[in-house]
């Protein structure tokens, strides 16, 4: 079941808004699959070599998805060998930016603690983590329905 609160009031998305959120939203931001058993997931990946990203030098890789065409790119860092920014193209928006930082290693993981999301020229959000915990106990009921 997944719902929403909008202007106050939940609401249910219509399958066209479920189908739309899985192909824009979460295709873009689960980046790591594409790296994953990438070909049996139906993404190409091309090398387009090296190039500068805010200062740090990184592999341009374009990640390119059989199903739909949809190109996307990703930058991998030639030190640390971690994702440090990436380009989507998202319907109505254009390209969005997202760069990478603060990295830190939790329980053997290491994650970024900053996300910066720049559209048309624009910084559009800026997402900085507190703290990160691997597997956590979590209470299955946070993720009921509010009531009315």
């Amino acid at each position: 079941d997944m719902w929403s609160i909008v202007e106050g009031k939940i609401t249910g998305p219509n399958q066209f808004e479920i189908t739309q959120l899985q192909n824009d939203i979460g295709k873009k931001i689960g980046l790591v699959e594409y790296l994953l058993d990438y070909k049996e997931n139906g993404y190409t990946l091309v090398n387009d070599g090296v190039f500068d990203v805010e200062g740090e030098e990184a592999y341009k890789i374009k990640v390119i998805d059989s199903k739909d065409g949809d190109e996307s790119y990703i930058f991998i860092s030639t030190e640390s060998y971690l994702e440090i920014a990436a380009i989507n193209t998202f319907p109505n928006v254009g390209e969005m930016y997202i760069y990478y930082s603060d990295f830190r290693t939790i329980d053997g993981i290491t994650v970024p603690f900053t996300m910066e999301m720049e559209a048309m020229g624009m910084q559009v959000g800026v997402m900085k983590f507190k703290e990160f915990e691997i597997n956590p106990e979590i209470d299955e009921s946070i993720f009921d329905k509010p009531k009315e």
